[in-house]
């Protein structure tokens, strides 16, 4: 959410506001940030309105959301594939991924990238779970990669893609 331009452009609409009070600026961030799972994040929102820390709202989540995984050792996983994946194949690449990594739970990331022309790519181990910057290991799947591993089997440098 943080990382949404619309988002954070109308929240500075918000927090920005001198006419507003502190307790009516949380109360404009709650209603931004609908839909809402949780019951708790208004009322933390509007503690921290109480207690002047507003600003601190951004990095509080992000460490909430670190501290979080870590935890519950929930490990995130992103799949990229030529075609979307079925529930049926998200939740065997998430059991697969549960017994390779040992995790508790996985956050499955799917992208559509149709260069991969068929097969899948599978990124994990990531420094950060919300950004999913850098992957420390991978799965490369994909037939783009086999026909230019095949390609260079036979000598020949070719890029494969759509």
């Amino acid at each position: 959410l943080f990382k949404d331009a619309g988002f954070l452009n109308e929240l500075q609409f918000i927090v920005n506001n001198p006419s507003l009070s502190l307790i009516n600026k949380a109360a404009g961030m709650v209603e931004l940030m609908q839909p809402l799972e949780s019951s708790v994040l208004p009322k933390f929102v509007t503690f921290l309105a109480k207690k002047k820390r507003l600003q601190a709202l951004q990095p509080v989540v992000e460490e909430y959301m670190s501290t979080l995984y870590e935890t519950q050792n929930i490990m995130p996983v992103r799949v990229k594939s030529a075609q979307p994946l079925t529930e049926e194949q998200k939740e065997a690449i998430k059991e697969k991924m549960k017994a390779k990594l040992g995790a508790s739970d996985i956050k499955l990331v799917c992208q559509i990238e149709p260069t991969l022309i068929a097969g899948l790519t599978v990124e994990y181990g990531f420094v950060d779970p919300e950004q999913l910057g850098t992957p420390t290991s991978g799965e490369d799947m994909s037939m783009k990669t086999y026909l230019e591993k095949a390609a260079l089997d036979q000598g020949v440098v070719a890029t494969a893609g759509i």
